[in-house]
């Protein structure tokens, strides 16, 4: 038997006043909201419902059903899901409890735990191949995208995704150029925030087959095999094998130079050739050595 109590016009039904078998059925309760609180759990707060002696909170992870209860007796209109899974989304509804009777479900709301940032994260060039990266694992985190970007502030780009382990490498950066990486932690549609930014920078292959050829008793011309990356090239000239160096020319463009500087019939020069970007230099190349005189 259900019986209700209407206005006084006897055109609107008060849902407040349903009874079944005399037990106030309460409303809906309404104003539900989910709130992630950082990585830890997930708070709900809803308005209270007239005559109703307790509620009951129920969880899915589809808004369009599966609700499962995870919490009951609650006499506040406040309450925390610490059982959540970091980077899950879910989604909840408050029913409002009356004796054995309990309401229709309120209106639905949804958070998702946010994941930790990684940490530890560290890029190391190894030679001019690639740099490797590594860093913590983050609870939760199903994958990790890693991005890159050739200045600390500038726009990140991705260079890999779905990375399921903590290390990978960059086999895609070129020699001599400064790169920054970020990564962040992925659990489904959830996205952490970016690591710490990690540096490194590949360096450039030593410049090879140094050749030094006497020209006459005043040039002896140079020249090498160009690298990859380089924008620039050094000379450095001694008058003993294994030096000291002095630099006698830099910011070529090409890998050849002339040497007509102040050059004494005789004598034996030794050199050495350095490739060079704004940010990098090699290592010197092997050395190569020329006497200048007038060829017979």
């Amino acid at each position: 038997f259900v019986e209700s109590s209407t206005t006084t016009n006897n055109a609107l039904f008060n849902l407040n006043w349903l009874t079944v078998n005399d037990v106030i059925v309460p409303a809906a309760p309404t104003g539900l909201t989910a709130t992630a609180n950082g990585t830890s759990q997930i708070d709900l707060a809803w308005n209270a419902v007239s005559g109703a002696t307790s509620y009951k909170v129920l969880r899915a992870t589809s808004p369009g059903g599966g609700y499962a209860e995870i919490a009951s007796g609650l006499t506040t209109t406040t309450t925390s899901d610490a059982t959540a899974s970091v980077g899950v989304p879910y989604f909840y509804v408050v029913r409002a409890v009356n004796g054995s009777v309990e309401s229709l479900d309120s209106n639905i709301s949804s958070a998702t735990l946010a994941l930790d940032s990684p940490t530890g994260l560290a890029a190391t060039a190894v030679g001019s191949s690639q740099i490797d990266l590594n860093w913590s694992s983050v609870t939760g985190a199903t994958s990790y995208r890693v991005l890159r970007s050739t200045s600390p502030f500038g726009t990140y780009i991705e260079v890999a995704s779905g990375v399921t382990v903590t290390s990978t490498s960059d086999a895609t950066a070129a020699a001599g150029v400064p790169y920054f990486y970020v990564v962040r932690a992925v659990n489904g549609a959830a996205e952490s925030s970016s690591s710490n930014i990690a540096s490194a920078t590949l360096a450039l292959d030593t410049p090879s087959g140094l050749t030094a050829t006497n020209m006459s008793s005043s040039q002896i011309d140079l020249s090498w095999s160009s690298v990859a990356g380089a924008t620039s090239y050094s000379v450095r000239r001694a008058i003993a094998s294994g030096g000291p160096y002095s630099i006698i020319a830099s910011g070529l463009g090409s890998p050849s130079h002339s040497d007509s500087s102040s050059l004494t019939p005789g004598t034996r020069y030794y050199y050495l050739v350095f490739a060079s970007t704004t940010a990098v230099a090699s290592i010197g190349s092997a050395e190569a050595s020329a006497v200048p005189s007038d060829p017979i």
